[in-house]
């Protein structure tokens, strides 16, 4: 992989909002979803101009959707082409149960399952992996499990109508369970490959490469990503009245965490079978990007990684003991 390139200017945050809106394009297209985005838009607005799904007492259902994901680091958007975001889709879903105060107002919680991480694509051009003058193809994918458990604000309009309004935000707990980084190195010329894959705290890297040992395994004190953030929520869309207490509501969901996606604590406590008792550096430590180590040790500390996601979601809430 070539020394960071000056060409490409750091990531923004508002940048977040242009790939949610390009992806939410991209996912319509490719399963052929029946409603367009400006379809969305029009109900989202007709919503608005009516009302409903705040009804009071005690909200019970389930919620789910698609979702686009993105591990934002500055170092690895320094990189430009050579090693590039792409497009990860993952999931949302599980219970929600809620209570309104009024027909108004009301708090929600729940329980939900979210698939989340990022894919990579980039190219390499030195040692092991190639000879001068070669290049080889990167191909790389994270994916995180988490446990969610929003706390959330949640208000809409006049229940008595049949479409309305729905927005809530609020403060959600993010609880790892599970992690798994898969990276494949292949080189243009000789068709040399070379394989790693991370699962949680354990390592195993396979190559062709005759100059290489073909298997090494290993573990890791612990997974190399946060086991725990903090993130905010904020969601708006339409909702609309089935029944008596019977909603379904469509809305756009986007979630932020505050910190560092990653555990930067983290270092190799075994390789092959054989305990490593001496001090081990962080394997976060001498990295100009996530899949390129440096043997400079006043190389810039790798800085922390943004974990967003956003989406649509489709509900349905049954309330009980209502007015």
């Amino acid at each position: 992989m070539k020394i960071i390139s000056n060409k490409r200017s750091h990531f923004k945050k508002y940048e977040i909002f242009f790939y949610w809106f390009i992806n939410l394009h991209i996912f319509a297209a490719k399963f052929k979803v029946f409603i367009t985005m400006k379809k969305i838009l029009f109900l989202l607005a007709f919503g608005l101009s009516y009302a409903v799904n705040a009804q009071q007492g005690l909200h019970v259902g389930i919620v789910g959707g698609p979702q686009s994901t993105w591990l934002f680091n500055e170092h690895d958007s320094n990189e430009g082409p050579n090693l590039d975001y792409q497009p990860k889709w993952g999931a949302n879903f599980g219970l929600r149960l809620g209570y309104h105060f009024t027909d108004f107002v009301g708090i929600e919680s729940g329980l939900a399952f979210s698939t989340r991480g990022q894919k990579y694509k980039g190219e390499l051009d030195y040692s092991p992996y190639v000879s001068p003058n070669q290049k080889a193809d990167l191909t790389a994918s994270t994916k995180l499990n988490y446990l969610q458990i929003p706390f959330l604000f949640s208000t809409g309009s006049e229940p008595s109508s049949t479409s309305g309004f729905r927005f809530y935000t609020g403060p959600q707990l993010m609880f790892l369970m599970n992690s798994k980084d898969e990276i494949t190195i292949k080189n243009r010329v000789t068709n040399i490959e070379t394989k790693g894959t991370i699962n949680f705290d354990e390592y195993e890297t396979t190559t062709t490469n005759p100059n290489l040992s073909p298997i090494t395994k290993g573990k890791y004190s612990d997974s190399p990503y946060t086991k725990f953030q903090l993130a905010w929520v904020l969601g708006f869309g339409t909702a609309f009245k089935i029944a008596d207490n019977m909603y379904l509501d469509m809305t756009f969901r986007f979630d932020y965490a505050f910190g560092d996606a990653e555990n930067k604590e983290v270092i190799e406590i075994e390789s092959n079978g054989t305990p490593i008792i001496t001090n081990q550096p962080k394997i976060w430590d001498n990295l100009e990007s996530k899949f390129k180590s440096t043997s400079n040790p006043n190389a810039p500390k790798r800085p922390s990684t943004m974990n967003v996601a956003g989406g649509i979601n489709f509900g349905f809430t049954y309330v009980l003991g209502s007015k």
